[in-house]
């Protein structure tokens, strides 16, 4: 499917999700919508809710950037703010009620991945998945 702001977006069965990708410093980062199937388009709800940050994804990570080490304990993660590598954008149906998303990061070759959520552009919280 083509939407106007977020680009070509492809059917991932492996994360049963919408795909595509957001231009970011010298290449690109991942854009995944877990809403629909394979058969039946993301909703133009959750598109809408993700134009947004998708336009001002490099501010929401700079954002993502100073809340992590303000928010969270990253030493008792063994993790440092300078090795964070960005993963991308993301937002998923059951988020809709909260207008909801959320900006991925990975850390040196841990599996784990950070995530800072945000709403209307500010970050609201954040955690660590794996």
């Amino acid at each position: 499917m083509e939407d106007t702001v977020l680009g070509r977006l492809t059917w991932d069965a492996d994360s049963e999700g919408w795909t595509g990708t957001i231009p970011y410093g010298h290449g690109t980062a991942r854009l995944h919508i877990g809403a629909g199937s394979s058969q039946q388009y993301p909703s133009e709800l959750i598109l809408r809710l993700l134009r947004e940050p998708y336009e001002n994804f490099p501010q929401l990570v700079e954002n993502a950037l100073v809340f992590l080490p303000a928010n969270m304990d990253l030493s008792a993660w063994k993790a440092d703010a300078a090795r964070f590598n960005v993963e991308g954008l993301e937002s998923y149906d059951h988020y809709l009620a909260d207008e909801a998303y959320t900006v991925t990061f990975t850390h040196g070759k841990d599996e784990a991945i950070w995530k800072v959520h945000f709403k209307n552009l500010q970050p609201t919280g954040c955690g660590v998945d794996g």
